[in-house]
């Protein structure tokens, strides 16, 4: 019985740490990506997956959403363009981005 409360201790601060460290991975990519002119982080997020590409997105300022989705749109990739497409439409259906989604919408729209 020891044990096991000790085993599953272990695992719970186990899983955090783990969260913790993937979060803190997380923040030092985005800030890299910021860093860098828009078209070349759309080139590093195009060698990512589309659900590590939705998770780096989520936590970043709108504007720069709204920057990297239109540099996506603008590519002379078709391949870039539909992975752009495909995270607009990730992120729009997660409800706290939805308005933002309609907004950056309108605006990506008004631009070309």
């Amino acid at each position: 019985l020891v044990f096991e409360q000790a085993k599953k201790n272990f695992e719970e601060e186990l899983k955090t740490l783990k969260e913790q460290s993937q979060s803190i991975a997380t923040k030092k990519t985005q800030s890299v990506l910021v860093a860098l002119p828009s078209g070349d982080a759309v080139q590093y997020l195009m060698q990512l997956s589309i659900e590590e590409n939705i998770e780096l997105i989520k936590g970043m300022d709108g504007k720069f959403i709204a920057k990297l989705l239109k540099e996506f749109l603008v590519a002379p990739d078709p391949l870039v363009i539909k992975r752009g497409k495909e995270i607009f439409k990730e992120i729009s259906q997660d409800e706290p981005f939805r308005s933002f989604a309609d907004g950056a919408l309108d605006k990506l729209s008004q631009n070309n």
